[in-house]
Order: C-alpha cells, then structure tokens, then sequence
C-alpha cells in the first residue's frame, strides 16, 4: 500500500510539473542506475524504474547511503530530477544522531525571479536600538554656527547632512544577521564530539573494517549523549531565569514554534477588510483614537 501510494504521488507531480526534484529512502537497492537495470529485485524495484525512464527522470546519487553493521552497503536514498541539473557531485556526510544513513549534501543549477525577493536587513541601520540620548547630547554640543554662516542652501544642507550622518554613525548600530535554526544550547563540547564523530565517520568509510566501525559508534554515541545532556542543561537554566531573563525564555518558546500566526483579514464596524494595505491603516485610525496627546511634550 505504501510502496503503490508513493508511486502514484511521483507520477502526480511528475504530470502537474515540469520541472520536479523528488528526494527520499526508497529502498531499491536492487536497481542498478547506470544500467538502468534491475538485478534479483522484485515488483517494487521494477516500478520505480519504469516511472524514472518514462518520465525522463534522472538518478544522481552514485554510491551506497546505507550501511548497518555487517550488511552490504547499499544505495537506498536517492536523488530524481527533471529540468534540474546538479553543479557537482553529491558529497556523502555523516549521519544524523544514530541513523545509519548518509546525509546528501548537493547543489542545484537553479533560476530565482528576484521580483519577489525582500532584501535582508543586513547591512542596514536599525534606528530601533539608536542611543538616542547620546545623540541629543552630541546635537546639544554641536556649534550650529558652522551650518548658518554659511550663505548658500545648498552648503547649509550639506553642513547639516555631514553633522547628521556623523551622529548616526556614532549612535545607530545596524541590524545582526540572524542565524537561521541556531540551537542556543549547541555549545562548544557539542561542537568537539560532532567533529570526532564526522571523523570517525570519514575513517570509517575509508577502511570499513570491524574496529574503525566501533570507534565510528563509540563517537556518535558520545556525541549525541553530549547533545541532550547540552540541551537538558540549558533547558533548565531557562525555567531557572525566567524571571530575571523573560527574554531568554521568549526567544526559547518562539524557537519551538513552527507555525506564526498572521493578521489576515479586520473587522472595523460592520466592514472586513483583508488587503495587506487596507489592515494597517484601520489599526492605525484606531490606535489614534485611544492615543493620549500630552499638554506639554
């Protein structure tokens, strides 16, 4: 049922698209993809290889991706594309925590529209966290005699545009680059028994004898004891400092989200309104109704 379900998927998308990467274990490890042949394999191998020929597939993994114990390494994880193309060879990683096959690690020769790409905020200024008070200072202490003297408008503006600028240099720090997934709790005794296992791992590979095979189990034994013992410890620091840290335990939580919720449509009296533009400009009319102004400002 499951081997009949995945197959009638891959000819789904293979008919509502041209262009398809289809990436997964498929368990046939009977095929031979430089031949395109199968060898003592059964109904399943002979399925998927009709559905990669007649539809123009290609199979890009070239070496085995699994191995357990002593079984034969085997080439059950594979790669399809139609109208892709990889750059180069796919490069075989060590595996996740106790998996015993192979992380993929491959790039595409792709085309991206950047009509839709928004710029990262990286390299902008963040006037958010501009020290402000600094920056009153520096203004107060500025001789503003240098901007009226002058007699043209064009040099006054320039003369207040060099103080400005120098004081957004001085107070306005620009925006961090954010790392995307980082485990705050992946510290540097992680790092150590993640490299003793990748390299143990790539000894392994190259000798595949009994004793390289005990020390490769050994290392990613370690090393994912080392990953829960990191994360338990930092886990309960942050119900520790939850209190003297909110921050802390905010951005812990938010990391567990996967879904955000999104303001998508807004009622305002017996009207909704659901364009992106039309949403900010009714909470804004509103927020300024309740918005206290002050005497004396």
């Amino acid at each position: 049922m499951v081997m009949r379900n995945t197959v009638d998927r891959m000819k789904q998308e293979l008919t509502r698209k041209g262009r398809v990467m289809i990436v997964g274990d498929f368990n046939c490890k009977e095929i031979v993809w430089e031949d395109y042949e199968v060898v003592n394999g059964g109904e399943w191998a002979e399925e998927m290889l009709n559905v990669a020929t007649n539809n123009l597939m290609t199979q890009w993994v070239r070496s085995p991706t699994r191995c357990r114990g002593q079984d034969v390494a085997a080439r059950l994880d594979l790669v399809f594309t139609r109208g892709i193309s990889l750059k180069e060879e796919i490069e075989h990683q060590c595996p996740l925590g106790k998996s015993d096959h192979d992380v993929l690690n491959f790039k595409l020769y792709t085309e991206i529209s950047t009509d839709r790409i928004v710029e990262h905020r990286e390299g902008k200024l963040n006037y958010i966290r501009a020290n402000y008070n600094h920056m009153r200072e520096f203004f107060n202490e500025t001789d503003w005699t240098v901007v009226y003297q002058e007699g043209d408008m064009q040099l006054k503006y320039d003369k207040f545009m060099d103080l400005y600028n120098s004081a957004v240099k001085r107070f306005v720090p620009y925006h961090r680059k954010k790392t995307l997934n980082n485990k705050q709790w992946f510290n540097r005794n992680c790092e150590e028994a993640k490299k003793n296992k990748e390299k143990a791992w790539k000894k392994l590979k190259k000798n595949s004898d009994v004793l390289s095979r005990e020390v490769y189990k050994t290392a990613r034994n370690r090393y994912v004891e080392v990953r829960r013992t990191a994360q338990k410890e930092y886990e309960q620091r942050v119900v520790e400092n939850c209190d003297s840290d909110p921050k802390m335990f905010y951005k812990f939580i938010n990391g567990k989200l996967n879904k955000r919720e999104t303001i998508e449509k807004v009622k305002n009296g017996e009207e909704v309104y659901e364009d992106a533009r039309d949403i900010p400009e009714i909470l804004n009319e509103n927020f300024c109704k309740v918005f206290t102004k002050e005497e004396h400002f």
